[in-house]
Parts: structure tokens; sequence; C-alpha cells
């Protein structure tokens, strides 16, 4: 009687599985993270703009309009670092389309002091788990950026 050597069929299927399993992991792992550095890199460009434009307003002596709208997926900075004024959009940032916060917009005007006219704090959630949370203080004008994960 020959032997023969190989595998067998459901050994076969059973390495494609597990194969198939892990191939399903890795990419879900991916995106997930893939979104989680797009949102980190969104709130790190707003912040930097942030900075920019608070500095800007007091040494131009003009305001300057931050807008977070939902429905354009945008964060608009207007006004006065650039000698525009405030109607006039100059920095449009998108929103990533995994960052929900209520709908509507969130609206503050940096002062030609380098003051925020009212303190605010804003809950974003993250398709890709994570809930960021926005503060702004009266004060200062600092903008502050956290993400429960931290």
């Amino acid at each position: 009687m020959r032997t023969r050597s190989g595998f067998t069929m459901i050994e076969v299927i059973m390495a494609l599985t597990i194969v198939a399993l892990m191939a399903v992991f890795t990419v879900s792992v991916g995106r997930r993270w893939q979104q989680r550095r797009l949102e980190a890199n969104f709130f790190e460009r707003v912040r930097t703009e942030w900075q920019y434009d608070l500095t800007a307003a007091e040494a131009n002596n003009s305001p300057v309009r931050v807008s977070w709208q939902q429905s354009d997926h945008m964060v608009t900075f207007r006004g006065g670092a650039w000698g525009g004024n405030e109607s006039t959009p100059v920095v449009a940032i998108p929103i990533p389309r995994t960052l929900f916060f209520g709908g509507g917009t969130m609206e503050w005007k940096i002062t030609n002091k380098g003051m925020v006219t009212a303190p605010h704090r804003a809950m974003f959630q993250s398709t890709a788990g994570s809930n960021w949370q926005v503060a702004i203080e009266i004060e200062w004008g600092q903008l502050e950026v956290h993400t429960d994960d931290n």
C-alpha cells in the first residue's frame, strides 16, 4: 500500500481560515490607527493655527473669528492676521469625516488683545472609537485638546 505525503483538505482549509482571520484583523486595526492619526493631525493643525492667530491678533491689533462648521466639515480662521476683514475666510482646515461634535456651528472671537470672548468646551465623537475634548480658556485664549485615551 502506498502512503501519500502532503496535507489533507481539512488542514489546508483550516490554515487558509486562520490566515484570512489574521488579515481581516490587521486591516481593521490599521484603518483605526490611520483614522486616529488623521484626527490627531487635524487637531495639531488647528492648535498651530490657533496659536498663530492668537499672536497675530494682538500684534496686528485686529480680531480673528474662528468657526467650526459641522455641515461643511470645516474650521475657518477669518480676519486680522493677514489684514483681511472678519467676513473673509483666510484659512480653512477640513474636519476629518470621522469626527462629529453634535452639528451646527461653534464660533469664537480672538480679540485684538489676544484673548477669547467666551470660554468653551466641546466634545468630539470619533468613529475611530475615541472622544476628543477641546477646551478654550477665556483669559489667555489657550486651546487645549485631549482624548479619552490619554
